[in-house]
């Protein structure tokens, strides 16, 4: 019992022995502090694997198209001829993948592409008069000109929507009321185009001619080059300083916006459809060139100096329309559809009922490729629908009635908006 009540005094006095009859308290103060710091090591290291795990993105393929800013422009799903400046037809969101018309839109005497404003609004430049539409297809006002339409409107960042007519320049507010318009020289224009800035920039191929005008309609310079084809509109390099146009005796001409002269040409054949630029500069263009291939067509892939990186011989007689993708596959046609990489080799080819319309072929953020194709050059036409291998998701062909279009399908959630060519309707696709 007395053992007992005297523990704890025996206990005090255990613990209470002299350092050097113990354990070293240094011993245990280093042996602490190494544990301590294997843990903090432990969770550095964890750490550091985790955001490595979270900052680090997954490796991206060669040619992988990141979007370009364009201040610019509406932020909106479709505010320009083909998409963008670069003239890519690429959509960042998904297309349809039904196949349904939806709805038709009563567009008379249409003759150009649809743009769509940030508010959802569809524009669209009628023979003479500017019309903007609900997304379902409604008509909110139109806006008469008196003249013909040379081109798809461009809709800018503040929603003023801007249209090329002949012989008048004209920019719109976003409820139908005219901003202001001036006269310009343009007859034969086929459409314009919008730099980083906001200048506008079209060509005309009556006066062999590229003008540049500010966004309050005032004309900033203009340039002159008997080899100037204005039937398309200029397509602008990533950077915007420099507008690229096909032309009369070249294939294609690059002019510098800052200095407003020539910087080269490439190529002796004429060319027509417009070229295609991605995000790193390289342009890509049709044409036939004596010196390669004993003058058979190629699809050409130039550096931004114009020297050739590559050229894919495909055997068309014509090529009409071209998109570009999201991993920089380039998807051309005319009698064929063509895919080739980014290096410029063919990843499948498919051969088309009938020809590929001009212009006429857009792609969505996934890589779904639409395609119009002119039925035996009737006024009927056929909607066809590829995912990126080449496969068919689906096809429209019978009920679309009108002329197939000369210019872009527009994408936007989950739809996609045909103009036809002279005809009264366009169609919405679900």
């Amino acid at each position: 019992m007395d053992a007992i009540k005297n523990f704890p005094k025996i206990f005090y006095k255990k613990i209470s022995l002299p350092a050097e009859k113990s354990f070293s308290s240094n011993f245990l103060k280093l042996i602490t502090s190494n544990i301590i710091l294997l843990i903090l090591f432990a969770n550095l290291l964890l750490l550091t694997a985790c955001e490595d795990e979270v900052i680090q993105p997954p490796p991206k393929q060669p040619g992988f198209q990141e979007d370009i800013p364009w201040p610019s422009l509406a932020n909106s799903p479709w505010p320009i001829e083909h998409s963008d400046p670069q003239n890519t037809g690429r959509s960042k969101y998904i297309g349809p993948k039904i196949g349904m018309i939806e709805n038709i839109i009563d567009s008379v005497n249409s003759n150009t592409g649809i743009v769509i404003g940030p508010d959802s609004m569809i524009y669209y430049a009628c023979q003479n008069e500017l019309k903007a539409f609900s997304k379902t297809g409604q008509l909110k006002w139109k806006i008469p000109f008196g003249v013909e339409t040379l081109g798809t409107p461009i809709v800018g960042n503040d929603g003023t929507i801007y249209v090329l007519y002949s012989y008048v320049l004209a920019a719109i507010n976003s409820d139908g009321t005219k901003k202001w318009e001036i006269p310009v020289s343009a007859l034969n224009s086929g459409g314009f185009n919008i730099g980083l800035d906001g200048t506008l920039y079209f060509a005309d191929s009556g006066d062999h001619t590229v003008y540049a005008f500010d966004k309050q309609g005032n004309k900033l310079w203009s340039l002159m080059d008997n080899r100037i084809m204005g039937w398309n509109p200029p397509i602008i390099s990533p950077d915007s300083k420099t507008i690229y146009l096909p032309g009369y005796g070249v294939t294609l001409i690059a002019i510098d916006i800052e200095s407003q002269s020539v910087k080269w040409a490439f190529g002796t054949i004429d060319c027509f459809p417009a070229p295609v630029i991605d995000c790193n500069g390289n342009i890509y263009i049709n044409s036939n060139l004596p010196i390669i291939n004993n003058n058979k067509p190629n699809v050409f892939s130039l550096e931004h100096t114009g020297k050739v990186r590559w050229s894919f011989l495909h055997g068309e007689s014509v090529i009409n329309a071209m998109t570009l993708d999201k991993n920089g596959n380039l998807i051309f046609g005319g009698d064929s559809l063509f895919s080739i990489n980014y290096s410029g080799t063919l990843n499948w080819k498919l051969p088309m009922q009938d020809f590929i319309s001009p212009r006429a072929m857009c792609c969505d953020a996934d890589g779904n490729i639409y395609t119009i194709i002119a039925k035996n050059f009737s006024s009927d036409f056929i909607l066809q629908c590829y995912n990126n291998v080449g496969n068919l998701n689906f096809e429209i062909l019978n009920g679309l009635t009108g002329w197939a279009p000369n210019y872009s399908p527009a994408l936007f959630f989950n739809k996609l908006i045909i103009p036809t060519q002279e005809s009264n309707i366009s169609y919405i696709i679900q």
